[in-house]
């Protein structure tokens, strides 16, 4: 498949975006992908500077939509995990309380 100059040069320019996005941005946020925590594997911004690279930005962004779904999803999970983990220790310290 033959590649237009555009299309290189979209996908050139998005991937080095991201990859700048990785180096100076993402270590300073204060918290990691909730799809790669919970899932393991690649954060998002590494599944779509891949999708960039193989499938062009067009394809990537439709990629992205359902990726950041699911990495919504993994917070969620996460989320959940966390409040009911507080809640077991809540319960534990009470109850080792009154024994």
């Amino acid at each position: 498949m033959q590649i237009s100059l555009f299309d290189s040069f979209t996908r050139q320019i998005s991937t080095t975006a991201i990859t700048g996005y990785q180096r100076h941005i993402s270590p300073h946020k204060g918290f990691a992908c909730a799809h790669r925590v919970l899932y393991g594997g690649e954060s998002c911004s590494e599944y779509i500077k891949g999708a960039i690279a193989q499938d062009g930005l067009k394809r990537a962004l439709i990629k992205s939509r359902e990726r950041f779904l699911a990495c919504k999803q993994a917070n969620q999970i996460l989320h959940s995990q966390t409040e009911k983990e507080r809640t077991d220790r809540g319960r534990g310290e009470r109850t080792k309380g009154t024994s």
